[in-house]
């Protein structure tokens, strides 16, 4: 059996890329032994899991105030704030990463492009007129 040597990229994609990136990675590595090193497991928590310790805190927050529902915008503005997280470009793709995952369990998650690109198209021109 063949052995696979996985960075923190491949790792990150394997356990939280979109379904078919990860079932391409499967496929890859189906059959051989997929190894890692105790860096590449520190870089993954450092990451990957910080952002999602941190969105988890905003929506524990949340809940102790009572709120039983967050609506996307909502939790979006929560998030500019986190400063640390923006430091590199990493942590950027790990926030988002991190929400992708969270986003992806909810039903009904997919939006229309055109919809999308008009309300787009209509906030800009609204910031415009400011």
């Amino acid at each position: 059996m063949a052995t696979i040597f996985s960075d923190t990229s491949i790792l990150i994609q394997k356990l939280i890329h979109d379904r078919d990136r990860r079932a391409e990675i499967e496929g890859y590595i189906k059959g051989h032994k997929f190894i890692t090193c105790q860096y590449t497991l520190m870089e993954f928590r450092r990451n990957i899991l910080q952002s999602m310790n941190y969105l988890r805190s905003i929506l524990r927050e949340m809940t102790l105030q009572g709120k039983k529902e967050i609506q996307l915008d909502e939790l979006l503005v929560h998030l500019s704030f986190a400063r640390g997280l923006f430091n590199s470009t990493r942590g950027v793709q790990s926030l988002f990463l991190a929400l992708s995952t969270v986003i992806s369990m909810v039903e009904g998650h997919t939006l229309s492009t055109l919809q999308f690109s008009h309300q787009l198209g209509r906030q800009i021109q609204r910031l415009h007129a400011h």
